[in-house]
């Protein structure tokens, strides 16, 4: 068999039992309860972001404790859509329009790689399966990154940062990636600028000020960092890193504030190589204060970015590390050596010119 045909078999493989794996989630305990309380609330004409009617509309789904919906509006008119009373069905629709989006992803990917099967491995990373598993919002996230990165290295500055600022669906990895553009790539700052701002307009006509001030209650609880399903010494940045050390997680802000200086330096002194900008990613995945397991997706361009074989076998190491419990060790040690892979590649790169 050629090498074509064994890659097409191995995707089909992993796709296959990807499926089988996800048929054993129980869509309850998944973190879709959260967007569907909010979107039906938002539906009879209430406040998305009223904690305790979140709580009222999760209990009968999945008892307690209940988990605050504290996203951006900006996407509660697409969960609206998919969301009825039929609560599993809804479960469905929401997936189903992910699944969608992440196989848009693989658009950008092949722009990058210009191989389809690599680009088609590179979405079967393990965190964008869980992800989808957990009706997570980050294949918007991840879609926008990848068009980002693509667009950047084509020279389309404005319309890459216009694609960023879908980000602002997690503030902190969009301000990480956003502010050090101002330095380096100054049009691309203005993209993201332009289309933040039309973002926010449309999330206060959704909500209002009622919405906003009830979104900032419920991120002032989430930042106390105990319960609602935070458990920070899960997480897969700094933050879990803090924690399981036991020091407190404010301190990772101190490491937000180094992650925008340090790659806006980057970026103006090396340039926006892909090496530069894989490298500013990571930075930001590592610095982000709240960062889970599946928000490692965004990984995944940074990976294609090494070489071609690299989203194969990240995919292999990660997906057994996860098989045996060992994901967070195995996500740290993925962020570093492929920080520290970018880092030869970039000084090979630079000694060549």
């Amino acid at each position: 068999m050629t090498k074509t045909p064994l890659a097409v078999l191995f995707i089909a493989l992993q796709i296959i039992l990807y499926a089988a794996a996800w048929r054993t989630v129980l869509p309850n305990t998944s973190d879709f309860p959260a967007f569907y309380s909010a979107a039906r609330i938002w539906q009879d004409g209430g406040n998305p972001y009223d904690f305790e009617k979140q709580c009222e509309k999760q209990l009968p789904i999945r008892g307690v404790p209940c988990l605050p919906f504290a996203h951006p509006p900006v996407l509660l008119p697409l969960m609206s859509l998919v969301s009825t009373d039929n609560f599993l069905s809804s479960y469905y629709r929401w997936t189903g329009l992910l699944l969608i989006v992440i196989f848009l992803c693989a658009v950008p990917l092949f722009k990058i790689c210009r191989d389809w099967k690599n680009a088609i491995q590179s979405i079967l990373f393990i965190p964008v399966v869980v992800s989808l598993a957990l009706a997570q919002d980050t294949a918007f996230i991840l879609l926008s990154v990848l068009l980002w990165l693509w667009l950047l290295l084509e020279g389309k500055d404005f319309w890459a940062g216009l694609a960023l600022s879908l980000t602002v669906v997690k503030p902190q990895l969009a301000i990480l990636l956003a502010v050090p553009m101002a330095f380096a790539r100054p049009k691309a700052f203005a993209g993201f600028c332009a289309g933040a701002l039309v973002l926010l307009l449309f999330s206060f006509a959704l909500v209002g000020t009622e919405g906003f001030v009830g979104l900032i209650g419920i991120v002032r609880v989430l930042a106390q960092g105990n319960g609602y399903g935070v458990n920070p010494k899960v997480m897969i940045s700094v933050t879990g890193l803090l924690v399981r050390v036991g020091l407190n997680p404010v301190w990772s802000w101190a490491f937000f504030g180094l992650a925008l200086i340090i790659t806006s330096i980057l970026w103006r002194r090396f340039g926006t190589t892909p090496q530069t900008l894989s490298l500013g990613i990571i930075l930001a995945l590592f610095c982000a204060p709240h960062l889970h397991f599946h928000d490692l997706s965004v990984l995944s361009g940074p990976i294609l970015v090494l070489q071609p074989q690299a989203p194969l076998r990240a995919a292999v190491f990660l997906a057994a590390a996860y098989g045996f419990g060992l994901e967070q060790p195995a996500a740290y040690l993925l962020v570093a050596f492929t920080a520290f892979l970018l880092i030869k590649s970039q000084r090979r790169a630079r000694s060549a010119e």
